[in-house]
């Protein structure tokens, strides 16, 4: 696990009143600035941190919100780290406290009891301090620099992409549909001691304008008391009811860590690794039902996503459709030649710039089959009645299984003890080529006047036998007049 803010990002901005008279500023050459900078950042070890961010979203006349928070004390290289989140989305709050020691996280989902994960380190999506400055270095020429009596200031204010490609990672920024190089306008204030030349606060607002309705990023990071941290100590309660109601998730997150030979399924997963490093395209077909109720309120909803892709995102043809509570919305689209074609409920082609990345998050072959990875030693294999196939089996309630396949399937259930869930999957590989071609997943979970259901099936086909993808003459002819 990562302390990445998870899914949709958001943080807040906090207004600093200074009393007194003016103080006097003066500007000061990048050039002359940012060695001096980039040469502390690898001198960072440890801090506090204070995030949050906000997101809102203006559509159809309605408006929809989501806040995140980050906030505690950890050691950059995440050893050591004690972190409280919180994400709440229209009125629905989600906490998590976390700690990580050494290659363990202590995790807890909203009091419902601690559990144990393996501690997967620092990544390149960590709201962390060197990913925030590292994000800086890179649009460097865009900023300008004031010293303040004891700061220095760094601000930028326009619409150039690339302030938003440099900390969309750290901050797990994600805009779909949307033109970067049109839509945008930022304005970047960072804060940087003018002694030690450590950042103290940075803030970033990003304003989005689309046809299809408006969208707002207020992000705040605070850094304090750097490379001042003493060793974390995780308490004992904490370690008791991991290992007394844990022991199963814990031997397995040792066993792992330990050596992969361990594991039964090792000369099976062995080959299926080296096959996914392989996929290049196929045809998938996605059907996702949702049933969820929290008291009164009931929602039912299926979506279905299918065509054939890229696995690079360099082509692909999909349709997309979502039923809501009796409300339907359809999608199409092309992606070509760094262009996104898109016609939403039939409404007309339009084209804009393809600015999709590749992330986690993405509902494709290498990260179901990565998920797959995680819960191996949780899994059966077994042969298929015609001889053909491998099986992969689990029914448990073991919540590795949710987590392991929650970014690719976007899946989300607040106040919910994941102790509590009921998970089969059902996984079918072809003997000969140790492709995937079947994937299913049911979740069911209950809770006091909480329940939901997920049932999820993917097939894939047409494993690296998908031909170019070709865009229609009137798709692109409708397109570019519109």
């Amino acid at each position: 696990m990562n302390f990445k803010l998870f899914c949709m990002t958001v943080f807040l901005m906090l207004t600093l009143v200074a009393c007194g008279g003016d103080l006097e500023t003066a500007s000061v050459s990048t050039e002359d600035f940012i060695p001096n900078f980039e040469e502390t950042i690898s001198t960072v070890e440890n801090y506090e941190i204070d995030t949050m961010l906000e997101l809102t979203i203006e559509s159809n006349g309605e408006t929809s919100n989501a806040l995140i928070t980050m906030e505690g004390i950890l050691y950059e290289d995440l050893t050591n780290a004690h972190l409280y989140f919180s994400i709440t989305e229209n009125g629905i709050e989600h906490e998590q406290e976390a700690y990580f020691k050494d290659e363990f996280a202590y995790i807890n989902d909203n009091n419902t009891g601690w559990r144990l994960e393996n501690n997967l380190g620092p990544t390149e999506t960590d709201t962390s301090y060197s990913n925030v400055a590292n994000g800086i270095l890179e649009i460097a020429d865009l900023l300008s620099v004031t010293e303040h009596d004891d700061t220095y200031e760094l601000t930028y204010e326009g619409t150039d992409a690339s302030v938003f490609d440099a900390f969309q990672n750290p901050y797990d920024l994600s805009l779909t549909g949307v033109d970067k190089e049109t839509d945008l306008t930022m304005t970047l204030s960072i804060v940087i001691d003018q002694e030690t030349y450590l950042m103290e606060d940075f803030s970033l607002i990003i304003d989005v304008e689309h046809e299809q309705g408006n969208m707002n990023f207020d992000i705040r990071s605070l850094f304090t008391n750097i490379n001042q941290i003493s060793e974390i100590e995780l308490p004992n309660e904490i370690l008791e009811a991991t290992s007394n109601n844990n022991e199963e998730e814990q031997d397995i997150a040792e066993s792992e860590i330990q050596s992969e030979n361990e594991n039964e399924n090792a000369d099976f997963f062995q080959e299926f690794y080296q096959t996914y490093q392989q996929i290049e395209n196929y045809e998938i077909d996605v059907s996702l039902n949702l049933f969820a109720r929290l008291g009164d309120e009931v929602m039912d909803a299926i979506l279905s996503l299918s065509g054939p892709l890229y696995e690079d995102l360099s082509a692909s043809h999909i349709e997309l459709s979502i039923e809501q509570n009796g409300e339907n919305q359809h999608l199409e689209y092309y992606q070509l030649d760094g262009y996104f074609y898109l016609n939403e409920d039939q409404t007309g082609w339009v084209m804009m710039p393809d600015n999709s990345e590749i992330t986690d998050s993405d509902t494709n072959y290498t990260n179901i089959a990565n998920g797959l990875f995680e819960v191996a030693p949780l899994l059966e294999i077994e042969e298929s009645e015609s001889g053909d196939q491998y099986v992969i089996l689990y029914s448990g309630n073991d919540s590795a299984l949710y987590y392991a396949f929650q970014a690719p399937f976007d899946l989300s259930l607040p106040e919910i003890d994941m102790n509590q869930l009921d998970i089969s999957l059902h996984i079918l590989v072809d003997k000969e080529s140790y492709y995937m071609t079947s994937f299913a997943l049911d979740i069911v979970a209950s809770e006091d006047d909480m329940d939901a259901l997920f049932d999820i099936d993917v097939q894939f086909n047409q494993i690296n036998n998908v031909g170019e993808i070709t865009l229609p003459e009137e798709v692109q002819t409708e397109a570019e007049s519109n």
